[in-house]
């Protein structure tokens, strides 16, 4: 948000000083990816991912609280192992483990206020019952009993460990 240039309105003799949304900001984003996946055997698979971004901005016009805002609202480093395991008799564990930097600043926080990293896993232990149905024992992040990943302090929502059974029917 921006001050426009000031007029004196004709009609009253008012000074009218417009507020204008523009952006005056300049900035790069840089970043890497890389997804590594070994297969040791046919019936084990694991994964291994990482992310990084760098996002820097220039704010040029009045507004300069706004480019530090927006720097920061993507983790930096983002890091996930998997493991995809195949046993005998069609039973199956998949273990997926995942970190994800702090979260510098929030735009929609008037504080510039962000979100502590984490780390979690989820855990799939899944067997058949016949041919037609397999049932699961799923828990998702089970390293802590609830984590933040988004939004503002009044309307942010925590994830919380859960751990429940899942059937699937193949008709």
């Amino acid at each position: 948000i921006e001050v426009g240039e000031a007029f004196v309105d004709p009609a009253t003799g008012q000074t009218i000083v417009p507020i204008v949304n523009e952006n005056l900001t300049d900035g790069h984003a840089r970043g890497a990816e890389a997804l590594v996946t070994f297969t040791p055997y046919d019936t084990w698979r694991l994964s291994a991912s990482y992310s990084f971004l760098d996002i820097d901005l220039d704010s040029t016009g009045l507004d300069v609280n706004r480019s530090e805002f927006y720097e920061g609202p993507t983790a930096r480093h983002q890091f996930a192992l998997g493991s995809y395991l195949t046993l005998p008799g069609g039973l199956e564990l998949d273990a997926h483990f995942r970190h994800h930097s702090e979260i510098r600043r929030l735009p929609e926080v008037p504080t510039g206020e962000g979100i502590p990293g984490y780390s979690e896993l989820d855990v799939r232990f899944s067997w058949p019952v016949s041919e037609q149905i397999r049932m699961s024992l799923v828990g998702q992040s089970l390293l802590h009993s609830r984590h933040i990943e988004w939004g503002g302090p009044e309307g942010r929502g925590e994830i919380e460990r859960s751990v429940y059974m899942r059937f699937e029917l193949d008709l």
